[in-house]
């Protein structure tokens, strides 16, 4: 009988294990290009988010090619555009976290950038962070976020949002996007039905 609890409950927790590991379901580098993202030029001005493979102007970190939003090199009067990644599926998931490597430059009042996300196909943004001040991933290193998404939730995708209500000198930069995802946790009832057969166990061997 003892055999046979502890065999139980070495289930429960090796499931446990398996089902808090995480996996990496996205990955973007931006080295090649800006891929199958989507950009939007919100302003209609012509400018918007562009790859850069130019090395000694990424300032977020990471290496290689990057995504830019560039005020200063297009010579815009303002912006107000994002750029945001295909449809990332999550059946299954419910705890997300998200990195990137990130370079954003301010010098201009009202301008800022951000990073949000949406699990309605882009109908709803909810944010993740906002910079109204300079922050630059090779000083701070890249930046992570942990969302937890409700029960059933299938599809997640982010958006990097860059607004500037007049010409800049600087830049939005974003490398190194990843999405790491853990699946559902093994339910309390199993944890509290492990709890109770080791209890069981305890109480058999002092018996004995």
């Amino acid at each position: 009988m003892k055999k046979t609890v502890l065999s139980f409950l070495m289930l429960i927790f090796l499931g446990a294990t398996v089902n808090a590991s995480a996996d990496v379901i996205f990955t973007e580098t931006f080295d090649s290009g800006i891929g199958n993202w989507t950009v939007e030029d919100y302003n209609a001005d012509g400018y918007t988010w562009e790859h850069n493979n130019n090395l000694s102007w990424n300032f977020t970190g990471g290496s290689g090619g990057f995504a830019t939003a560039d005020s200063n090199m297009s010579w815009a009067n303002d912006w107000y555009d994002a750029l945001i990644s295909p449809v990332i599926d999550v059946t299954g998931y419910n705890k997300i976290t998200v990195s990137a490597n990130i370079s954003y430059q301010h010098d201009v009042d009202g301008g800022y950038a951000d990073v949000s996300y949406s699990v309605d196909n882009g109908t709803t943004w909810t944010p993740l962070q906002e910079w109204t001040a300079t922050f630059q991933g090779k000083d701070e290193g890249p930046v992570s976020w942990n969302i937890t998404l409700d029960a059933g939730t299938t599809d997640f995708m982010l958006s990097f949002e860059y607004y500037q209500p007049a010409w800049s000198y600087y830049e939005y930069q974003v490398d190194n996007v990843s999405v790491d995802a853990s699946a559902v946790p093994v339910p309390s009832a199993l944890w509290l039905l492990g709890a109770g057969l080791a209890g069981f166990a305890g109480l058999r061997r002092r018996q004995d």
